[in-house]
């Protein structure tokens, strides 16, 4: 059989990474085989809509090209793709297992049920299931609103299989009758992904490994109705270092977060595919269609994978590496326009600044940083730069620069850089006695990026007055 395989947000908001590695994983799954890759809306908890969340699902999968071959946009043969257009198939099945006795229509109140929290149960105590047929009829013809709820035996266990976690067991005295069909006749998550995963023709279900608990009343609800099960695929929770969730208040816990901060679309998917698997090689690099050919369930990790922003950074590095200029101007230029750097430069200017940083930039705003580190800190030495500039030799060197630079009309980088080589010469200094000098007195620094491009960037007023400033 052909592989089907579905990712199945809810239209709530933007989209979690740890939700976009499972649409990533899922994608893949279907992929590695030429299956299908489908697109399906859980829009069933009507009271959590956001608008316009529809449109950010797109526009997550669409950049990151993980392209679905069925959906509410594309259409298919097993749509409707939206589940709220999916109402009388819901409401069908749960009348079946009503008659089948294998599901009651409950008529508990919520005070009621309030009451049996307060009181110690920990799941529902039964008690419409054992309403009789008359006292059934006799409610509803009174107009009193209900659910319904799957009947689960209190004897036994049930088993399901996972391709990550293996055979996995309950007792059944474990497991909620759980509300299927709710009073306003929207199914619950858990019954609504049975009935679509089954008319879709879905052969394996990817999800979180907090599903783990409750999938034995999916494999309750196919039984009952007859139907086989998919092929399971639970994958490990995401988590931050030390173990803590992804944060929405930190600016980590959205895709968009990322590409907002001027992380590219590749670099996250190609980070978030590395998340709870491994390739069989020590390779870290991969285009989607790469990770297609090597992606394998069988090497889906158990254990939870860790958000490692520096592993993020490192990734997203070796993209921006790659890019063009114009690119990269792309990335970078939001962020030089918001923090004012832009103001006032021209486009000569910006080039040189983004090429010198280029092979330092780990994502699209961390050019603020680098600017402000070498550009806006307060001009102050520390005491190996000090150290270095006492050196013999040294003000002959910082004097013969500043001179050839006070000379210098054209004053731009290509120009600058004969210029060092004639100081040297002057100066009688060479390599480090040389260049290390004329860095520190003029970035107050021992390292950074390529000197004369730098030097360039800062304006022939700054350097000047700043070797002004140390030569004795």
């Amino acid at each position: 059989m052909a592989i089907r395989t579905r990712f199945a947000p809810s239209p709530t908001g933007f989209i979690h990474v740890g939700n976009l590695r499972s649409a990533i994983f899922t994608y893949l799954i279907a992929k590695k085989d030429n299956g299908t890759f489908v697109l399906r809306i859980e829009d069933t908890d009507q009271g959590r809509l956001v608008e316009g969340a529809v449109n950010a699902i797109y526009y997550t999968l669409d950049s990151c090209g993980l392209l679905w071959d069925e959906g509410p946009d594309k259409g298919g043969e097993y749509g409707p793709y939206i589940q709220s257009e999916r109402m009388d198939a819901y409401k069908k099945y749960a009348l079946e297992l009503v008659e089948k006795k294998e599901a009651y229509k409950c008529f508990c109140t919520e005070d009621r049920l309030s009451s049996m929290r307060e009181s110690g149960y920990a799941k529902y105590d039964k008690h419409c299931l054992h309403l009789s047929e008359e006292e059934v009829a006799k409610k509803e013809e009174g107009g009193l609103p209900f659910v319904i709820r799957q009947k689960v035996s209190e004897e036994g266990s049930t088993s399901f299989t996972c391709q990550v976690y293996g055979e996995i067991s309950i007792d059944n005295k474990e497991i909620e009758d759980q509300i299927i069909l709710k009073s306003d006749n929207f199914p619950t998550y858990n019954f609504a992904n049975v009935i679509d995963d089954h008319l879709m023709n879905i052969t394996h279900v990817v999800r979180g490994n907090e599903y783990l608990t409750s999938t034995p009343k999916y494999t309750l609800l196919y039984k009952a109705l007859g139907w086989s099960e998919p092929t399971y695929v639970h994958l490990p929770h995401v988590v931050k270092e030390g173990g803590k969730k992804l944060s929405k208040r930190n600016g980590d816990a959205y895709y968009t977060d990322f590409i907002n901060k001027g992380y590219l679309p590749d670099a996250i998917v190609n980070f978030l595919a590395l998340l709870g698997w491994s390739p069989s090689d020590n390779n870290e690099k991969f285009s989607l269609e790469e990770l297609e050919k090597a992606f394998s369930i069988d090497r889906i990790n158990k254990s939870p994978a860790v958000f490692d922003i520096k592993k993020l950074n490192w990734v997203n590095a070796q993209y921006i590496k790659e890019l063009s200029l114009d690119s990269l101007k792309e990335v970078c230029m939001p962020h030089l326009v918001s923090s004012g750097i832009a103001e006032g430069k021209d486009e000569a200017w910006i080039d040189s600044l983004l090429l010198v940083f280029k092979d330092r930039i780990s994502y699209g705003q961390e050019v603020i940083e680098l600017y402000d580190e070498f550009f806006e800190q307060e001009f102050v030495l520390d005491q190996e730069g000090i150290d270095f500039l006492n050196e013999e030799g040294v003000n002959e060197t910082l004097i013969a620069f500043r001179d050839l630079i006070l000379n210098l009309d054209d004053y731009k980088a290509g120009n600058i850089k004969p210029l060092i080589k004639e100081a040297g010469k002057i100066a009688g200094s060479k390599g480090k006695m040389l260049f290390m000098p004329l860095r520190i007195a003029t970035t107050a620094s021992m390292h950074g990026p390529d000197l004369p491009q730098v030097l360039a960037l800062l304006g022939k007023e700054t350097v000047v007055k700043r070797l002004n400033s140390l030569i004795k």
